[in-house]
């Protein structure tokens, strides 16, 4: 509780004060709330019977994503909410922040702190569903929820001193060579899955022919 209170005394405007404690309610909320896991199979099968089971992964996941979590809002609204949130106050700490650069600057690093750590609760909470990579980010890269909520603070946050990451070239290194394995990897199920088909025919015909 004194840590909160430290935060909030460093701001002098209400409406900061009010604006961050909705934040650190929200962090207590989360806190106390159990990590859920276990949507992934153990073990992917190459080819087509991959495909359904990511498939079926996936539904698992939306599915319960969209489900409420917090504040009237499901957990793929909740990451929205954070970064709006985070527009929202950096704006206002641009409006009031005080001529005192020392002060400016500590006020600067509890606001990303805080968004930091509401960030990092609310991927602990759904860590499969938060990092999977299901949101096309650009023509060759998909991107997780996890990752589009933490490029909204960087461009947010800023002008605040949020670090910034620089991953353009390797985003696109990445996709070709995820491109390439998949492709290899892919190709390796499909001729699984003939031989397999293949012999269970065979074997159907052996009994009934």
């Amino acid at each position: 509780m004194n840590s909160v209170n430290n935060i909030l005394d460093m701001f002098p405007e209400r409406e900061m004060k009010d604006k961050l404690n909705d934040i650190i309610i929200a962090i207590n909320e989360l806190s106390q709330k159990t990590p859920v896991v276990g949507f992934h199979h153990s073990f992917y099968v190459p080819g087509w019977i991959g495909f359904f089971q990511l498939m079926a992964v996936e539904s698992k996941m939306n599915k319960f994503a969209s489900q409420p979590f917090c504040r009237n809002m499901n957990y793929f609204e909740f990451g929205d909410w954070i970064i709006n949130k985070s527009k929202e106050i950096a704006d206002l700490q641009k409006r009031t922040a005080s001529d005192d650069q020392q002060m400016t600057q500590s006020q600067n690093e509890a606001i990303i702190r805080v968004f930091k750590v509401i960030t990092a609760l609310w991927m602990n909470y759904l860590p499969e569903v938060s990092t999977y990579h299901s949101i096309k980010y650009t023509e060759n890269t998909l991107i997780s929820p996890a990752g589009m909520v933490y490029k909204g603070l960087e461009e947010n946050l800023k002008e605040l001193g949020y670090g910034q990451s620089d991953d353009s070239s390797n985003d696109s290194k990445s996709s070709v060579k995820d491109e390439a394995k998949g492709c290899l990897y892919s190709i390796a199920g499909y001729i699984l899955n003939i031989l397999l088909l293949a012999a269970i025919f065979g074997l159907l015909g052996a009994i009934f022919g």
